[in-house]
């Protein structure tokens, strides 16, 4: 039986774009920090949201940094994540050649999912006892991926190399990632949905490419009146007033119809979060929601 999703050794987060996939991953990754867990949050593509909710900026080269007890994060820097996959394969003065000869830029431009395999070593060495850079490991790794159009391709990168490349360290590496990713034991997906039809939908096809540990309805909308209530607005108000309170209304009953929806289609368990202010989360509004997270995640 796999453990608690907070107890897995890496947690990867993928949805559609808009959903808040940031949000929802630095919202896991204190609710796994609370817990006792060190903790760090992986972004791609050069991104570094999370360090900036921190007023960080990004550190160039992929190095962690720390932003709070027991929480990292790093921006993972493909160049130098090859480097130290490389290093562990072969001499490091050899790999350092073959990364400043652009061999390894020909690879990923010829070899479809090289990058996501270079990805998935990296978030892979992150939870090793004998990581290659000597750094203590961490206790779980929350991946910010793509939206879930390109979020399962890191995935699914080392079973495609391991299948191509199937003698060598390439490939011997490629099936320990792919085996590391499939097992429900050390890691979990969780789809991230705001509570629209497109967005729900989108996130139920994913759940059918890949079993989902949970899905995070994010992005929900208080009921703040009754029916009697709307009633009372409605006869009570002016008619810009009323007309105001009549589309909050109707946009939570959609939110709700959508939620009900998924939650009545998805296996996988559906876990709500509160819509936030538009000024966007904050390491104190992810903490407040990472609380209420982790009692339903409990």
């Amino acid at each position: 039986m796999a453990p608690p999703l907070l107890h897995r050794r890496l947690i990867y987060v993928t949805g559609k774009g808009g959903a808040g996939k940031t949000t929802v991953a630095a919202v896991l990754a204190l609710a796994a920090r609370a817990a006792g867990r060190r903790t760090c949050v992986v972004e791609l593509a050069g991104l570094a949201r999370v360090a900036a909710m921190y007023g960080r900026p990004r550190l160039e080269g992929g190095a962690e940094q720390q932003l709070d007890d027991g929480l990292w994060t790093l921006s993972i820097d493909p160049e130098a994540a090859v480097r130290e996959w490389f290093s562990s394969l072969i001499s490091r003065r050899l790999a350092d050649l073959l990364v400043r000869s652009g061999t390894f830029s020909a690879f990923a431009q010829a070899a479809p999912g090289a990058r996501e395999l270079t990805e998935a070593a990296k978030v892979w060495d992150l939870v090793q006892d004998g990581r290659w850079s000597g750094a203590a490991p961490f206790d779980v790794v929350v991946v910010d991926a793509a939206s879930s159009g390109h979020g399962l391709g890191m995935l699914r990168a080392p079973a495609t190399f391991a299948a191509i490349e199937r003698v060598g360290p390439l490939g011997r590496q490629a099936a320990t990632f792919r085996d590391f990713l499939a097992d429900e034991r050390a890691t979990g997906v969780v789809g991230v949905a705001e509570p629209a039809e497109l967005s729900v939908t989108e996130a139920l096809e994913l759940e059918a490419s890949r079993p989902l540990a949970a899905i995070v309805a994010n992005g929900v909308m208080p009921r703040r009146f009754t029916r009697a209530q709307l009633a009372t607005v409605r006869a009570a108000a002016d008619g810009p007033v009323a007309a105001a309170v009549e589309l909050a209304a109707e946009r939570v009953r959609e939110q709700q119809a959508q939620l009900a929806r998924l939650r009545r289609q998805a296996r996988a368990p559906v876990h709500s979060l509160p819509l936030l202010a538009d000024d966007g989360p904050g390491p104190e509004a992810c903490g407040r929601l990472a609380a209420r997270l982790a009692r339903a995640l409990a």
